[in-house]
């Protein structure tokens, strides 16, 4: 996400400049791209995370990125982003060019308006009946992985995940009892994508 020159209240009440926030040392220009490798992406962030605190800045270029790596704070800036915070254009462009015009990929009144709509779907007790649904999903996912892996196939990982995202909605939509009619939905759609 784009952050503003300052970060308002999940920071400090005031806000706080971004020229402010601790960091990793970047260089002139190229700022932090050195640093990051994308295969260990993850692990670096934390690892600044644990020496900067859950606050955080680093450079892509001369753009900067705020982390964020406690839970209230990205609660905080999820409440507030259609205000406060907007997805990097290139994020926003990538989002645009699959066909993300979803919650996912709204922005400003766009995002409000859809979020009013699904919010209530996504409440604890209501994504709790799911549970087994995602499991049962997710472990049939593994085993196809586990196969390919013991056989050495290749997995075509955009249609996997396509595949699995495909059969949850399905299944959370339908549950196990899908209609007759429309058995073969799931599949349909996956080889229509492919």
């Amino acid at each position: 996400m784009t952050p503003p020159s300052t970060v308002p209240s999940v920071a400090r009440p005031s806000g706080r400049p971004l020229t402010t926030l601790p960091g990793p040392r970047g260089l002139p220009l190229i700022g932090n791209l050195f640093q990051l490798k994308v295969t260990q992406l993850p692990t670096i962030l934390e690892q600044w995370a644990d020496r900067y605190g859950p606050l955080y800045t680093f450079r892509l270029g001369r753009k900067p990125v705020v982390v964020l790596a406690a839970p209230d704070l990205i609660q905080a800036v999820l409440r507030q982003r259609p205000e406060t915070f907007r997805r990097m254009d290139v994020i926003a462009r990538v989002l645009e060019d699959i066909g993300g015009h979803g919650l996912f990929a709204a922005e400003g009144t766009a995002w409000r308006r859809q979020r009013r709509v699904v919010m209530p779907a996504l409440s604890l007790p209501h994504v709790r009946q799911f549970f087994p649904i995602l499991s049962a999903a997710t472990a049939g996912l593994k085993a196809r992985w586990d196969r390919a892996a013991h056989t050495g196939a290749v997995v075509d990982m955009p249609a996997e995940l396509l595949r699995y995202t495909v059969e949850v909605i399905t299944r959370v939509t339908f549950g196990d009892d899908l209609p007759h009619e429309l058995a073969g939905l799931p599949q349909h759609l996956v080889r229509r994508q492919g």
